[in-house]
């Protein structure tokens, strides 16, 4: 835990033992393995740049270590000159094959950037070299580490998490002598002081039930708000992206429950700082130290983004204040001080933001946001704006690229970002045609800012072309007299308004030019602009491309953002300036109303053959940002319309597959369709689909089946709060969405469906602030995912709330439905004042089953089970693993789907008694055909609530073998039993042959009832009418 009055970071405990106080070590210590890895004391590191999510191992190279992954490097640059040591060798000089256990105390000393994350990883290889367990140890942490007493060799590995900078200060990696006997595995080491303080023992950590934090950890809870904490404490990036795109207000008490280690929601956590910012809360200071200081940065750059309600951004500078006073100003991070600086800005605090950036130097390396700043600062921080002030500033900026400067120009009525002028000579650089072409709409007003500062380009060859989108006459008109004025450039009306990339198309299809780029109808480019991207693509004739900044301004040029990003100067995509060939090669923009600039780029990039470059680092563009802008409420701060979303997994899924000449795109991005009526639908299906299991595959069953009825089908896409942000939309949603008469939908839609079905009801848990502009008849809520997990933790939803969270015009007449038996069971002890359904909602199977089985006594039984890749899917113990799934004289063994996260030494022990087939290793059919019994027994942290998989097995007559929880899904379907007990139950069936064909006809029959495509449109019709 990152205390306030820490200065390394720390994340969560990992460990279940009791902490060792430091006390217990003096005089025990022996540094020797440190040396033997980098023969050095301590090392240090530079700063470096990592990708994202990578394990990577130290290597060596010439006098240095590398960090390796494929063929990019990213060096460790040590303090002294390094002996390479791949291993630990633990038997060395000890003359023993078999060692005892030894034990290290392991520590790592390194800051990060919030989006990333570093740990250190410790390999155990056995005599054989194979290995036998890894363990994590995150930075900051003291942690005692004992090897296994089969442990051979130890190796080590850094493994980084996201993506940003790291600064690796010490490793330390040391034996310990003299220590009590620990268990194998980690320990965490407890300062001797804090252990006296705490008023609970240490030895009621390990038994403290639902979430809890800390070594001693007094506060704990059970329910969404405490499981939450606990998963932002582990990623709290992802769920601050999450808190960015949901909008959610309640969630932000699960963040200050993290940042107050499970004390304080939002509300108690801000009026304890507002009391103490009132002086009438002396000597709260002690206590708010002890809280996490990365969670109350989180938090205050959450209030500052979302900036949702009136106080927020007064909440978050006073978070902000508070972190910065008692940890220190080390504690904040580039981001935090770039963000905690705009946020005083923002609330006209600007000679606090000044200050602030002095002090916390938080412009260090970033010399363009430090101009945009204070040029902001000269316009906006009197009453009286320094316009000569802002351009010395800007002026500065452009002077250290060798740009030339601009001017302000005309009466100061007019909005300055229109007077805004270059001072270089125009058009006096020859060289290719470039195509310019000005998509606009309803944009005559301020068109002469753009066209103005492209006849004052320094590129001599320019053709420009103007493509109005369908505006009213009136506007049309007033923009042929303006276009008047400009003799050079072309004018063409389109008929109808269809969005800015149908318009560029047909500007493109008039152009001549050698190279083509695009330019919106309202904002202003340095004159330079054109002339610095193309003499890069000429000194450079292998890019596809380049493209320049831009900075989003007010009309009076006040710089601002709307997206998470902290920096002003950004990548601007339509700057994108390519060669004509591109257009041949690749094809034109795709006729979408926004986002297609993106999709551009990254498809003349997908063969992974060229390279787009981004010229410079200042503004050679100044995007005017109002209420009418292309992206407005599509992007903002952090948000993104769920359906720009699902666009991108689209493209990227075509252009990853070259065969696929057409992919989905969201309804309400075709050409006019942007904020229009949609239409009614009959049925609408809302989940998130990029869940890779059972719920996407699910709801895709019903789709085609609802479409297969004659019904017109909505597929709803919105994250859940369980499935990160880097997962894409699984292929079978996307097929769907390729059939006619299935519209992809977003939650702001205008449309009307008769029936709503929603499943996972995390997709609701965070949904309260969500702006659905649908209606519908009627609802179904399907809860497919148990309430609450062994031991309370895991409690991801509350069913209240996600009711509440339905669009309004459906909450009183919602059906809350479980999708098997297993789950009403554990929801009614659990909400047992919530009403459920007594009607069930289980998935179902195209599959109509083949006839039931017998046995042929002249061979072994075969046993199997297909599942994805899991490691919670399987047993957790190597003995129960392979009473199951060990093959044997009673039978051979089948495994469909992979065993790659199970330790490796379950997976030889597995491969040597079993079958065993990755994913997609042979057809689910065929598989099904060649095994006799089916069994699934899973890890005891596991609850499942339904199991698609099952009912495939049964439809082919395959004999069922489950836990005996399963009971409540499957009846008389099933075989129940022990895991100890299998083997047993196949001899017993497989040695009668009428028991084994009366119980394969019972889970044939059940299945064919239950889980069909008949009961499924029963269902369905029921509920709509």
């Amino acid at each position: 835990m990152d205390k306030l009055s820490d200065s390394i970071s720390n994340e969560s405990e990992t460990s279940s033992q009791i902490p060792l106080p430091v006390a217990a070590l003096e005089g025990n210590l022996r540094r020797y393995t440190l040396g033997k890895i980098f023969n050095a004391p301590n090392a240090w590191v530079d700063e470096w740049v990592l990708g994202a999510n990578q394990e990577v191992h130290l290597a060596r190279e010439g006098h240095e270590y590398i960090l390796v992954r494929k063929n990019k490097k990213y060096t460790l640059h040590l303090s002294h000159n390094c002996q390479p040591r791949d291993f630990i060798n633990l038997t060395e000089g000890r003359g023993a094959a078999t060692n005892p256990s030894q034990t290290y105390l392991v520590q790592v000393k390194a800051s990060t950037s919030e989006n990333l994350r570093i740990s250190l990883v410790v390999h155990e290889f056995d005599n054989s070299g194979s290995r036998i367990s890894r363990h994590v140890i995150d930075p900051g942490k003291q942690m005692l580490y004992t090897t296994s007493s089969s442990a051979s060799r130890l190796a080590l590995s850094l493994r980084f998490e996201g993506a940003g900078e790291a600064r690796i200060q010490g490793l330390e990696f040391t034996e310990v002598k003299g220590v009590k006997e620990q268990d194998p595995g980690l320990t965490p080491v407890k300062d001797q002081a804090a252990s006296e303080s705490k008023s609970i023992s240490a030895n009621s950590e390990t038994n403290l039930p639902g979430n809890s934090f800390g070594n001693s950890a007094v506060l704990w809870g059970v329910g969404p708000e405490f499981e939450y904490a606990s998963r932002i404490r582990r990623a709290s990036g992802t769920y601050e992206t999450f808190a960015l795109r949901s909008k959610s207000l309640k969630i932000r008490d699960a963040f200050a429950r993290n940042a107050t280690n499970l004390q304080f929601d939002l509300q108690q956590l801000l009026r304890i700082l507002r009391v103490m910012r009132g002086g009438k809360l002396s000597g709260a200071g002690a206590v708010i130290k002890e809280w996490d200081a990365k969670g109350l940065l989180t938090l205050a750059r959450v209030l500052a983004n979302q900036r949702i309600l009136a106080h927020d951004l007064d909440d978050a500078a006073m978070i902000f204040n508070v972190v910065r006073k008692l940890g220190g100003g080390s504690v904040l991070g580039r981001s935090d001080n770039l963000i905690y600086t705009e946020v005083l800005s923002d609330l006209g605090r600007w000679t606090e933001a000044h200050k602030l950036s002095r002090q916390q130097r938080a412009f260090r390396g970033q010399p363009v946001q430090e101009g945009l700043f204070r040029a902001n600062y000269a316009l906006a921080a009197s009453e009286s704006p320094d316009e000569l002030k802002w351009l010395e500033i800007i002026n500065a900026m452009y002077d250290r690229e060798a740009i030339t400067a601009v001017e302000l120009v005309g009466q100061e009525s007019k909005n300055r970002l229109d007077r805004l002028k270059g001072t270089a000579e125009p058009r006096t650089v020859e060289g290719p045609q470039v195509s310019v072409i000005v998509p606009s709409f309803e944009g005559a007003s301020l068109i002469r800012t753009t066209l103005d500062s492209l006849m004052s380009q320094t590129w001599a060859n320019l053709e420009i072309i103007v493509v109005d989108d369908g505006s009213s006459k009136d506007n049309q008109s007033a923009l042929e007299a303006v276009i008047d004025d400009y003799p050079e450039v072309q004018l063409v009306l389109q008929p109808q308004n269809r969005g800015a990339y149908v318009a560029r198309n047909e500007g493109l299809k008039r152009s001549t030019g050698e190279y083509v780029t695009v330019h919106d109808d309202d904002d202003w480019s340095h004159p330079e602009k054109i002339e610095r991207q193309v003499k890069r693509l000429l000194e450079r004739p292998e890019l596809r491309g380049t493209m320049s900044r831009h900075a989003r301004s007010t009309n009076d040029l006040i710089t601002t953002r709307i997206n998470n990003n902290p920096l002003f100067s950004q990548a601007n995509f339509s700057s994108l300036l390519v060669k004509r060939e591109v257009f041949d090669d690749f094809g034109v923009w795709d006729e979408v109303n926004r986002g297609a600039d993106a999709e551009f780029r990254d498809r003349i990039l997908s063969d992974g053959q060229g390279e787009v470059e981004v010229v410079g680092q200042a503004p050679l563009s100044f995007t005017r940002t109002r209420e009418v802008s292309l992206t407005a409420g599509d992007l903002n701060r952090g948000y993104i319309d769920p359906s720009r979303l699902f666009y991108v997994s689209a493209y990227q899924r075509a252009h990853r597959d070259k065969t696929m000449r057409e992919y989905p795109r969201p309804l309400n991005m075709m050409p006019g369709k942007r904020k229009a009526d949609l239409g009614s639908f009959d049925v609408v299906f809302m989940t998130d689909f990029r869940f890779p299991g059972g719920t996407s595959s699910l709801t895709v069953n019903e789709i085609i089946e609802a479409k297969q009825m004659g019904l017109r089908v909505g597929l709803l896409h919105i994250g859940s709060s369980v499935n990160g942000m880097k997962p894409p939309i699984v292929d079978k949603a996307l097929d769907a969405a390729m059939l006619p008469k299935v519209e992809v939908l977003s939650p702001r839609d205008k449309f009307h469906t008769k029936l709503l079905i929603v499943r996972h009801p995390t997709v609701l848990q965070y949904a309260d602030n969500q702006d659905f502009g649908f209606t519908a008849g009627r609802g179904i809520l399907v809860v497919n995912h148990p309430p609450v997990l062994d031991g309370g933790s895991g409690y991801v939803y509350d069913l209240g709330r996600c009711r509440q969270n339905l669009p309004c015009s459906v909450t009183e007449n919602v059906s809350v439905m479980a999708e098997s038996g297993v789950t009403r069971s554990l929801l009614a002890a659990v909400e047992p004042s919530f009403k459920l359904d007594e009607e069930l909602w289980p998935g179902f199977t195209s599959d109509k089953g083949s006839g039931p089985r017998v046995v042929d006594s002249s061979r072994v039984p075969v046993l199997g089970r297909h599942s994805r890749d899991s490691a919670v899917k399987w047993p957790d113990k190597l003995e129960t693993l392979l009473q199951v799934y060990g093959g044997g004289p009673h039978a051979r063994v089948r495994i469909l789907g992979g065993i790659s996260s199970l330790p490796k030494r379950h997976q030889d022990r597995l491969r040597e008694q079993s079958e065993v087939l990755g994913f997609n290793g042979e057809p689910v059919d065929s598989f099904l055909d060649s095994i006799d019994f089916w069994a699934y027994f899973h890890s005891s942290s596991l609850t499942e609530s339904f199991g698609m998989a099952t009912v495939e097995a049964m439809l082919k007559g395959v004999v069922v073998i489950l836990p005996h929880y399963m009971k409540k899904n499957f009846g008389q379907g099933a075989v129940y039993c022990r895991e100890d007990e299998v083997r047993s139950v196949v001899k017993d069936l497989w040695s009668d042959p009428v028991v084994y064909l009366r119980q394969s006809e019972a889970g044939l029959r059940l299945a064919q009832n239950l889980y069909s495509e008949a009961a499924f449109r029963e269902r369905l019709r029921k509920y709509m009418s």
